[in-house]
């Protein structure tokens, strides 16, 4: 079993078979799969204020609730990913903790959720986590919505720990040469084939380091979004974000592509991601209608360039 992974949150047909047994007590809303060692799916989506998970092999199907999630505080944005250092699947989710929601973490062994923690912490709502696995470490990728900016941070996916504090995806995100006039996503212009017209360097850049990045006007921040009473949550629909927000890894290779929409959610920007450095890719205008693959398909397109 291949552990290249593409971290979205595509309804999964397996997941289909447990969601109608909640569906006449609440909706069914974002939702994650994944396959374990041995070939088991293990599936969790969002119902209400809480999260639900489910266990498929061979014909049969385990339902059950995830810990800490089944009380008043708001459970949402989950999403599945793989520890290649133990196969064990790992759940990131935005759980409230009374104020604001921040990124919670749990593992799957042996049939039970364990080390159920929060990650991030302070001001403003931490929401749309993704855990990317490269051959340099795992990385959690997230939005901050105090910061109005999408975030990443070293992970210990194993433990659940963060080996440093939560910085700006974007903010450092080079390109070689001008810019170009404009367009709708604030980054050059669009080509046919779906790149732009902006020359790439591609690891040029490097954000910890002053004076190597150029800074892209329009991009690294969040779209609009109707936010409701912190201790609520948000109240925003995810379904746009989770079809073009993702990020697609490999144990074996150094980088990682990552799909991040733009603040009018008309273009996408495909990018390299390796240990903080960032470099553009392609630009790739939004389909209408938008397909919940346009993401994961752009993302492992882009990493099997970028891995070979």
């Amino acid at each position: 079993m291949s552990w290249k992974s593409v971290q979205g949150r595509a309804v999964g047909m397996t997941l289909l078979a447990c969601a109608f047994l909640l569906a006449a007590v609440s909706p069914v809303l974002a939702a994650t799969s994944v396959e374990m060692q041995g070939g088991a799916v293990l599936s969790v989506w969002e119902a209400g204020r809480g999260l639900f998970y489910s266990v498929e092999y061979g014909g049969k199907v385990k339902v059950g609730h995830v810990p800490r999630t089944g009380d008043r505080a708001r459970d949402a944005f989950p999403s599945l990913a793989l520890d290649p250092a133990t196969g064990s699947p790992v759940l990131l989710w935005s759980r409230s903790d009374g104020v604001a929601l921040k990124i919670a973490y749990a593992r799957f062994v042996k049939g039970r959720w364990r080390n159920v923690h929060d990650l991030t912490f302070g001001r403003g709502d931490d929401i749309l986590p993704l855990a990317g696995n490269s051959a340099n470490g795992s990385y959690l990728f997230f939005a901050s919505v105090e910061a109005g900016q999408y975030m990443y941070a070293p992970l210990d996916l194993s433990r659940g720990n963060l080996f440093a504090a939560p910085r700006p995806l974007l903010a450092g995100l080079q390109t070689a040469g001008p810019g170009g006039s404009p367009g709708r996503g604030g980054f050059g212009n669009p080509q046919p084939d779906g790149g732009t017209d902006v020359p790439v360097v591609i690891g040029a850049c490097d954000p910890r380091k002053a004076g190597t990045c150029t800074g892209v006007p329009g991009w690294g921040t969040l779209p609009p979004m109707p936010i409701g009473e912190r201790a609520r949550g948000i109240t925003l629909d995810v379904e746009p974000f989770t079809a073009i927000w993702t990020v697609a890894s490999s144990p074996g290779c150094a980088r990682q592509a990552l799909v991040i929409p733009n603040a009018t959610l008309h273009a996408a920007l495909v990018v390299a991601f390796t240990d903080g450095t960032v470099g553009l890719v392609r630009q790739l205008p939004v389909p209408t209608p938008l397909s919940r693959n346009f993401g994961p398909d752009a993302a492992t397109s882009a990493l099997a360039s970028l891995c070979r």
